[in-house]
């Protein structure tokens, strides 16, 4: 089954699931010597052994997305056959749902909904403070082209 075929199935079984998707949580920096261990347990074509110092280095974004639509690079067989599933890999990677929480919000602004008269009164003192700098900025204006 090709990534892209598995990316559709996924997107498809989350839409009927109706299951909202989680927000990406901060990471702590690993240790060099913590990451090199978890690069040497995972080695596979996103990273490069260079001969001459003896290290694991990353390769560049560029050649590790050589084809468009490749999913490869998300998807970590040996968390898979620990019981961390391609299906909940994928979900993990996805962005949160935006539509759901603007409907919550949209429920919730209506629920403690503001009545007209208290928010004309909070805002006319605005209003008028800002009427009355544009007629000052005018006057004075007027006053400079007269003296010029």
């Amino acid at each position: 089954m090709s990534m892209q075929l598995l990316q559709k199935s996924l997107n498809l079984v989350n839409e009927s699931d109706g299951l909202g998707e989680k927000s990406k949580s901060r990471k702590a920096r690993k240790s060099k010597v913590a990451e090199e261990r978890e690069l040497v347990r995972n080695l596979d074509d996103r990273f490069q052994y260079d001969i001459e110092s003896g290290t694991l280095e990353k390769r560049k974004r560029d050649e590790v997305h050589k084809i468009k639509g490749d999913l490869t690079y998300m998807f970590n067989q040996k968390d898979a056959k620990n019981g961390y599933s391609l299906v909940e890999q994928f979900r993990d990677t996805r962005p949160p749902d935006i539509a759901a929480h603007n409907r919550r919000y949209i429920k919730y602004s209506q629920k403690y909904k503001i009545p007209e008269d208290a928010a004309r009164s909070c805002v006319m003192s605005s209003i008028k403070k800002d009427k009355m700098k544009k007629k000052r900025l005018e006057e004075r204006f007027n006053l400079r082209g007269n003296l010029f």
